[in-house]
């Protein structure tokens, strides 16, 4: 069963990433993430959306019990 602190969570998540601007952008863009190590490329799809596709180095600390 969900707990509600996740339910919250996963619906805060899903209403951010339908981030809408008012900028149009028709050119390809390229990043660059120092911080947690990844590359990421946006395209264009149409006047109104993107397609976006990256490849990251993700570390994963856990405590032994």
């Amino acid at each position: 069963m969900i707990r509600i602190s996740n339910f919250l969570f996963l619906i805060t998540f899903i209403l951010f990433s339908f981030n809408q601007s008012n900028a149009q952008s028709t050119e390809k863009v390229w990043r660059v993430n120092f911080l947690n190590p990844a590359l990421e490329l946006e395209l264009p799809t149409g006047e109104f959306s993107t397609f976006s596709t990256g490849l990251a180095w993700g570390i994963l600390g856990a405590i032994p019990n």
